[in-house]
């Protein structure tokens, strides 16, 4: 602050921790220089002793007292050792200044921490200083001693640049330094009352001898963003302590840099200079608010690396990382010697599999229409349909065979080899000569964007990132293989080029599934995934098509032994491998992958079918909530006794009642309902759409499948769903289990009473898919419009999936309140009869009102959002478990 009286060392006794080098013996030196008396401990005696006689060098008076003393600062007892050493000779009075500049740094990255190294980056950078200022236990040291004294001293840290900001390898030095400046905040909050100040020091780097030890070790990472670095000599810091400490500034600097540094984040701490300090606060708010505009956004840059449009963040090996490589391998100079390296057994399997697998079109495409796919228009659902029977239709043709009437010809081995070995020469030569312009073997995606734009076809990161995943084996790939780019094209019966690849990529993807992935909600708000989240594929070396009519394959006695002369048949091309028991069966796995993250998500929001069962089923004079006048205040009220009522009744896992058979039913639920659905897409596809690939069946056809399998899942699994309902809403004093409520429902009505409410139940499986569908279609229509956007982004259709599902819902609760009350019907917590969903709709009207059917809504739609987010995270774990 402005007219504030300087410190003066002069005739003061100062104790200086690091003396024997480096910031502590300048700091030492320029205090003796002044006319202090000076105390230096550390706990080399052979610099201690060098360091003593540069001191006396410079002795202002022979009354200055010059002191050496050798320990560690390490642990409390020799701090405090050291600091009564140092006070005897002044009669055991506490030093008017503490100057702490004790410590080191050993760089390093985080990962290769150990706890050793961990606690030793502590005691360097942080302990060795706040055992000589801080009293612990019974023993006093420091600022004890200084207000045991009434001493009027200072106490002055030594942090670092770091202490404001961090920079990778400074893993334990860093987090050291940002505690000094907390102890310094802290220390200073409570010695002001006994008027002792306390200042930090962050000086930015230092060439002491200590930085050039540390330099043998850095990482190189931490070496490379430092080697700009202008750093200051020992004696230059001191300069800029000394005057921070003459000045009375708690936060004190060494250069310009650091004083932006201590503007910007400043915070409570007290001002050096008002001016100055609102000035250098507006500097470095330009200086960041120019940065920030300079630099591309977290998102911006997270895309262009998952695209590989920038490199990958440097990250250095680690010390314990194992050799990159084992052996080096080059790359091929050649298509024969990548066909020798990839071996023969393996080409067999390739090609082999592909040529039994060959897909068949159903019938020509008219020449007409032909033209119009050649143009270059926007693909639609439909034409991309065609474009697929085109592809087959050209594809069987480059292979010798014909279409006819309804039938393809057979493709022997022979002509299908030939073939497919001049395809991979074609990609070979498109590989290496035009798309890889660095010819480091592998397709990034700058080079795939280049050969794009040379097309005239110009992609988002999005999209481009989807692209890449299509041609490779992975998702997020970073670059693209030959052997992976041969295995997307080779069935590509046209000449290959940027334009036609990026076709090719946009059947693929039109003729995948709905899109709608984990979002999917069904009509009691549970969320529900089958094997129909599949994407489409073509056949390929990596995934086999499943399901696709294949063409007549001519196994006669010469084809055998073309394959045998050519080393592409043996005794074991039919033999399956037996890695897994799942191997070979991905819509076991998807159903499997469903299954789980429906029984955990289901689990975890089980609290919420528990509310909403007691809601609808429990009346008033049971324990149950009255309907409130007004909803809102009177509402939340209701859940809250609600929820006490249930936990009174069974404690905490009263919540989870039911839940067993909620989960028990997933698994044949969702296996029954694909089965059915996928039989009834081939019925669709047989005797109404006439075409010989399920997949290809109109959107109505499909919509209709989707409903057979809901209505005869829901057949098969109601009895369960009746005894979930009665176990729900049964009251304390009746049992809960399920063979108690399997016996009640026998006896209020044998079998039929098991299925009670099925009829309104399946009555609203239709409406409640076509608002779902609808609303779904909708968002995402409307979410594109008004983003731009060729595809939604995974949050944006789990949100669509979540909202169109609620929708949905909300829509047909009042089928679903009949059906459950139905189901509940004859219980202790529901014990009113009914003689059919009019005599329930007809009670509920009369006791409640239209309110009454919407009894239980909140808690339904309350848990989608975490259902929805817990399914689709288990999901795609399980689905990387099981490798699909």
């Amino acid at each position: 602050m402005f007219g504030s009286k300087k410190w003066n060392p002069k005739g003061q006794h100062c104790y200086v921790t690091g003396g024997s080098a480096g910031l502590g013996l300048a700091l030492a030196l320029q205090l003796v220089k002044k006319g202090a008396d000076v105390s230096i401990v550390a706990r080399n005696e052979g610099r201690l002793k060098k360091a003593l006689e540069e001191m006396e060098a410079v002795r202002q008076t022979p009354n200055q007292i010059l002191k050496s003393y050798a320990f560690s600062m390490s642990d409390l007892a020799s701090s405090k050792a050291a600091l009564d050493a140092a006070c005897v000779p002044h009669g055991g009075k506490s030093p008017d200044a503490m100057f702490l500049c004790a410590g080191g740094s050993k760089p390093s990255f985080w990962v290769e921490e150990t706890e050793s190294s961990m606690r030793d980056g502590m005691d360097m950078g942080y302990y060795c200083q706040a055992f000589s200022a801080l009293a612990y236990g019974w023993l006093k040291a420091g600022s004890q001693r200084m207000v045991a004294d009434r001493t009027r001293g200072k106490i002055i840290f030594v942090s670092s640049l770091l202490g404001y900001m961090s920079i990778v390898g400074y893993s334990s030095y860093s987090p050291a330094k940002h505690a000094l400046r907390g102890l310094a905040e802290t220390l200073r909050s409570e010695l002001i009352l006994y008027d002792i100040g306390v200042h930090i020091f962050f000086p930015a780097t230092i060439y002491s001898p200590g930085y050039a030890e540390e330099n043998k070790t850095k990482p190189k990472i931490t070496l490379k963003i430092e080697e700009g670095d202008e750093g200051l000599k020992p004696e230059q810091s001191a300069v800029s302590l000394l005057s921070g400490v003459e000045n009375g500034n708690f936060h004190i600097v060494s250069d310009f840099q650091c004083d932006l540094f201590r503007a910007g984040t400043r915070g409570a701490s007290p001002m050096n200079n008002v001016f100055l300090d609102g000035l250098y606060a507006i500097i470095a708010w330009m200086v960041e608010s120019n940065d920030e505009q300079k630099r591309p956004t977290g998102r911006e840059i997270f895309e262009a690396t998952i695209t590989g449009a920038q490199p990958r963040p440097f990250i250095p090996r680690l010390r314990s990382d194992p050799p990159a490589y084992e052996e080096y391998h080059p790359l091929p100079k050649s298509l024969a010697e990548f066909r020798e390296r990839e071996g023969r057994a393996e080409r067999k399997k390739l090609l082999y599999q592909l040529w039994q697998q060959l897909p068949r079109p159903e019938h020509y495409v008219p020449h007409a229409e032909k033209a119009s796919l050649a143009e270059r228009t926007k693909l639609t659902p439909m034409k991309a349909e065609k474009l697929k029977l085109l592809y087959e239709e050209e594809l069987l043709g480059s292979c010798g065979g014909h279409v006819e009437g309804n039938s393809g010809s057979p493709v022997n081995w022979k002509e299908f080899k030939e073939y497919a070995e001049a395809k991979e020469a074609e990609l070979w030569d498109i590989f290496h000569n035009e798309l890889d312009m660095d010819g480091n073997g592998h397709l990034d995606s700058e080079e795939l964007a280049v050969a794009l734009s040379r097309a005239g076809i110009t992609l988002s990161p999005a999209t481009l990132v989807d692209f890449m995943t299509h041609l490779t084996s992975s998702q997020h790939s970073h670059s693209i293989s030959f052997e992976e780019f041969r295995s997307f094209l080779l069935l590509l019966p046209r000449k290959i080029s940027t334009a036609e690849i990026y076709r090719y990529y946009e059947v693929h993807k039109f003729l995948g599934d709905d899109g709608r992935g984990a979002g999917r909600v069904t009509m009691e708000g549970d969320v529900t995934l089958s094997a129909e989240d599949r994407p489409y594929s073509f056949p390929s070396r990596k995934q086999p098509a499943n399901g696709v009519t294949q063409i007549p394959v001519d196994h006669s006695a010469s084809d055998d032994r073309e394959l045998e002369d050519d080393g592409y048949y043996d005794d074991h091309d039919h033999e399956s491998e037996h890695h897994s028991i799942l191997d070979g069966h991905p819509a076991i796995k998807f159903l499997l992958a469903g299954g789980v993250a429906g029984a955990v998500s289901r689990t975890f929001t089980a609290p919420f079918d528990r509310l909403k069962i007691f809601l609808m089923t429990r009346p008033p004079d049971l324990g149950g909530t009255p309907l409130a006048p007004r909803p809102g205040l009177q509402g939340a009220k209701a859940i809250a006794n609600a929820v006490s009522r249930i936990y009174m009744e069974g404690g905490i896992l009263a919540f989870w009642t039911g839940n067993g058979l909620s989960v028990a039913k997933i698994f044949p639920e969702s296996a029954i309902k694909f089965m059915t659905y996928e039989s009834t897409k081939r019925a669709f596809a047989k005797y109404v759409d006439h075409v010989e690939d399920s997949r290809d069946i109109s959107g109505t056809s499909r919509f209709l499948s989707g409903g057979m399998g809901g209505i005869v899942s829901q057949l098969s699994i109601y009895p369960m769903e009746t005894l979930k309902t009665q176990m729900m809403s049964s009251t304390g004093s009746q049992k809960r289990t399920l063979i108690s409520a399997a016996q009640r429902v026998w006896q209020l009505g044998g079998v039929r009473y098991f299925y009670r409410g099925l009829t309104i139940g399946l009555v609203g499986v239709f409406p409640y898919s076509a608002i779902d569908m609808s609303t779904f279609e909708a968002l995402k229509l409307a979410y594109l419009r008004s983003t731009g956007k060729e595809e939604p982004g995974v949050l944006a259709v789990l949100a669509f999936g979540s909202v169109s599902g609620s929708v949905g819902a909300t829509s047909v609760y009042p089928l679903n309140l009949v059906r459950t009350r139905l189901q509940a019907s004859g219980s202790s917590g529901h014990p009113q009869k009914y003689t059919g969903v009019w005599d329930v709709a007809a009670q509920t009207y009369q006791r409640d009102g239209w309110r009454g059917f919407y009894r239980g809504l909140f808690p339904t739609l309350a848990k989608v959002v975490p259902a929805v987010s817990i399914s689709y995270m288990v999901y795609e774990h399980t689905k990387r478990r099981l490798g699909v």
